[in-house]
């Protein structure tokens, strides 16, 4: 079982890493999101932060939201006629199932 745990400090450095991508110009995306992180996230006020429509809720099917998320990536990336441009995504690998 994964737990959803967000203490202040994480969520401090949160609000700094959003902050710091601002200034550089750079767009962050957010996938994957639970009931619980949301709450945590509109409590915090990160949604506003980011933008609410640069968050992406978790789905029952698997990466659904991540598909999202790099769509709107790319969505953006093409709407600033910018070029040349990359999309990263970066991700954490799920905890194996403890016997």
């Amino acid at each position: 079982m994964t737990e959803n745990f967000l203490d202040a400090t994480a969520i401090m450095a949160l609000i700094q890493f959003i902050e710091n991508m601002k200034e550089s110009g750079k767009l962050l995306l957010i996938s994957g999101v639970t009931g619980e992180v949301e709450r945590i996230f509109r409590r915090a006020g990160i949604d506003k932060a980011v933008g609410e429509e640069n968050i992406f809720s978790s789905d029952t099917a698997v990466l659904k939201s991540t598909k999202h998320a790099l769509q709107r990536a790319l969505d953006y990336v093409n709407s600033t006629g910018e070029k040349p441009y990359r999309v990263r995504l970066f991700y954490s690998r799920p905890e194996k199932a403890k016997l």
